[in-house]
């Protein structure tokens, strides 16, 4: 769904009618644009496992 919020907006969408469309928060899309600016991709950072003891 990452991906195709950002195709969205490559496409001109308003975020307004992007928050619509895909049920998100403004907030959501923010987050996604700025990983996908700092990183360059928009993935999902992966949870990091944790050990048995």
């Amino acid at each position: 769904m990452r991906q195709r919020i950002l195709r969205a907006m490559d496409q001109g969408r308003s975020r307004k009618k992007i928050v619509i469309l895909f049920g998100v928060s403004l907030a959501t899309i923010k987050r996604y644009l700025k990983r996908q600016r700092e990183t360059g991709d928009a993935r999902a950072k992966s949870i990091p496992q944790q050990s048995s003891a």
